[in-house]
């Protein structure tokens, strides 16, 4: 998938790697991999200050990320 240097910049800026591997490491699984769908930013907010925003406040409550999708219940997931 194409990033955007827009959002590669912010996350690498904010150290979305670290990020990654804090969250693998706490929940014991890999965070959800960042996309457009699920992080579409905003006029305001970039699609990758939306997702570090995310992986952030995961950690920070000690919850890992819920994403639903529109057909998960329908595919049984």
């Amino acid at each position: 998938m194409y990033i955007t240097r827009v959002d590669s910049a912010y996350m690498k800026e904010h150290n979305d790697m670290e990020l990654l591997l804090e969250y693998r490491r706490r929940f014991g699984k890999k965070a959800p991999c960042f996309n457009y769908a699920d992080f579409p930013g905003t006029e305001k907010m970039c699609a990758g200050q939306m997702y570090i925003e995310a992986l952030e406040k995961a950690l920070r409550e000690n919850k890992p990320l819920e994403i639903v999708h529109k057909y998960d219940e329908f595919l049984g997931r």
